[in-house]
């Protein structure tokens, strides 16, 4: 008893001190505050200005980049720019969002725009060792029987899959038929508007759709960094995303009518059906 008591007491004061250091800390540093959001969650920044020639957002050239960051607008001032730019992080700690911009023309580098992203779960690398009981159990002469089912369902998961891949098929190209409707529904809703006069959900809504859509098309199964990627290379999807992408971030530059590209994208998935 007398151990467990001194062992608890250990505990309590370790973590203790694993808690109060990182406070003390941060509490004895003197850094400026920095915007903070949650991995994942899209975050706006408005009203940033940046000094110097104009800035975009750079092409994603790595699957594993660990933030993406859009220019949602743009607006000239005194010396420089105002911008509304739009990221989420994928990765923990501070990231400095001028990693991800450059400059449309010669010029000084891209100043220091530092955030911070935080996540509510648990370290994946903290080991909690609990004492276990293993007493003798009375199963083992069932293992053959638990085997024998296991092997049965293995088997028939198997048939299952080599079946069904005809209405695979369909479900896909049905999944690709129900994105089109909701694209035709939010290009009747959108109008003959420009990009710039899109607000920031309909231009989200806008620019997943047609991803997702192509996605279907290609058939491609992985993470939206590495799907990105792969379109924008593919001598089918690459050309339409481009043009639409640039009238989309740079409508100054590009043009496009949503009603041709959205009857283009309904022959492509009529093509695929057949």
């Amino acid at each position: 008893m007398r151990k467990v008591l001194i062992a608890f007491v250990l505990n309590a004061w370790v973590g203790i001190v694993a808690m109060v250091t990182p406070v003390c800390v941060i509490a004895g540093t003197d850094r400026p505050a920095v915007p903070s959001t949650e991995v994942g969650i899209s975050t706006t920044m408005e009203d940033v200005v940046i000094s110097g020639s104009l800035v975009r957002a750079k092409m994603i050239a790595d699957s594993m980049t660990p933030v993406v960051l859009r220019v949602l607008s743009s607006e000239p001032v005194d010396g420089g720019y105002r911008y509304d730019l739009e990221f989420y992080a994928l990765e923990p700690g501070d990231h400095n969002l001028a990693d991800y911009l450059e400059r449309t023309q010669a010029g000084v580098s891209v100043p220091d725009l530092m955030v911070r992203a935080v996540t509510s779960l648990a370290d994946p690398n903290a080991i909690e060792l609990r004492g276990q009981v293993y007493r003798a159990t009375s199963w083992f002469p069932w293992y053959t029987v638990t085997m024998g089912v296991a092997i049965v369902m293995w088997c028939a998961g198997l048939w299952w899959l080599l079946t069904s891949g005809k209405k695979a098929v369909v479900s896909e190209h049905h999944d690709v038929a129900q994105t089109l409707t909701a694209m035709e529904q939010l290009v009747a809703r959108v109008g003959e508007r420009q990009s710039h006069q899109l607000n920031n959900t309909e231009q989200a809504e806008l620019e997943r759709l047609v991803y997702l859509i192509w996605r279907e098309l290609k058939g491609i199964d992985a993470d939206a960094a590495e799907a990105v990627l792969s379109l924008k290379g593919d001598p089918q999807a690459g050309p339409m995303l481009r043009k639409f992408e640039q009238w989309l971030h740079t409508p100054k530059r590009g043009s496009l009518d949503l009603s041709e590209m959205l009857q283009e994208l309904r022959e492509r998935a009529e093509v695929a059906v057949v």
